[in-house]
């Protein structure tokens, strides 16, 4: 299973996102590279993921229609697993995972972030953005600007050089007295995307980093498993579409499931011996290049749990374009 969650994640999840990683060497594990998780990473990469959620889970039968509850709202799917056994299982949420498309990753963050996130293991109301900024205060992260310097990457000397949104520009200018005071989660979050890329130019030096050290410095990477190599071919086809139809009820979904498609057009996989009719919705088949955000989310949650793994082995207020200012 390690194996298969390295291979989906290096091979189809990180170029569906735009992080295209060099080649995996023949010399494999480099004991000199720290494969750990940086702070850096965890909170400007992994938590600004949160960014991306939509403010409902669209749940979908086997042919492609709204299911007889409806959608789901964010709010509703925290702390409980009641609607999902209420729709009779994962199937309609991964079905409608695999058809939406994720959110920007940008400072518009969801409401339901900001003012709905509630239950017992909070003990009430919060707003993730904000203690998204706090955490990274809290741990010790540099401003922006200090931050870009140590990528070597250059340095904004005015909030125009971050973004040529004029009132976003207004607003940083009304909460920080100066470029210099920038939090980095907010900075990520405000920089224009890279082309081809839900990252912008800092998240993306980052993501490169991180990704690399993980797989480089990873002694237990499949790779590196000489009992695995009869099984390299398979394991390195393998796609996340694959693991869905066969651990669960889904009989035919994309063979890409990181890019979203709905109608029957977009079910091209389908479980081996398994003759499954699918029903053309009355939506406009669509196809979108950028990863929808169930999907992608569930996976980097995995991914940093297995990289929290080999470590062991070896020994971020949201600031949207409207904001109350007397609460700044």
């Amino acid at each position: 299973m390690q194996a298969q969650i390295q291979s989906i994640t290096y091979n189809e999840f990180l170029p569906s996102i735009g992080v295209v990683l060099e080649a995996y060497t023949s010399s494999g594990y480099n004991s000199s590279i720290n494969p750990s998780v940086s702070n850096e990473f965890t909170l400007l990469v992994a938590f600004a993921s949160g960014s991306q959620m939509s403010d409902s889970w669209l749940q979908l039968n086997e042919t492609g229609v709204e299911i007889e509850s409806g959608n789901l709202d964010l709010r509703q799917g925290f702390w409980t697993q009641q609607p999902l056994t209420d729709a009779g299982g994962i199937e309609p949420t991964i079905r409608g995972a695999v058809a939406t498309v994720q959110r920007e990753m940008d400072v518009e963050i969801n409401p339901s972030l900001r003012n709905l996130m509630s239950g017992a293991a909070w003990g009430g109301w919060m707003d993730d953005c904000a203690m998204d900024i706090q955490r990274g205060r809290d741990r010790g992260l540099p401003d922006y600007n200090s931050l870009r310097s140590s990528l070597g990457l250059e340095p904004i000397t005015n909030w125009s050089n971050l973004t040529s949104d004029i009132e976003m520009q207004q607003v940083l200018a009304i909460v920080y007295n100066n470029v210099s005071e920038l939090d980095a989660y907010i900075g990520v979050l405000v920089e224009p995307r890279l082309n081809g890329s839900i990252y912008g130019e800092t998240q993306q030096v980052l993501a490169l980093d991180q990704f690399s050290r993980l797989r480089d410095g990873d002694r237990m990477w499949y790779r590196n498993d000489a009992d695995l190599v009869s099984l390299y071919d398979e394991i390195d086809t393998i796609r996340l579409s694959d693991i869905i139809l066969r651990n669960s009820r889904i009989e035919s979904i994309q063979c890409d499931v990181f890019f979203a498609e709905r109608g029957a057009s977009g079910t091209q996989c389908q479980l081996e011996n398994v003759d499954s009719v699918v029903e053309p919705v009355t939506e406009t088949t669509s196809s979108s290049p950028i990863i929808q955000s169930m999907i992608g989310v569930f996976l980097v949650i995995v991914l940093l749990g297995v990289a929290a793994m080999v470590v062991r082995r070896q020994e971020a207020k949201h600031f949207g374009k409207k904001i109350d200012l007397e609460e700044e």
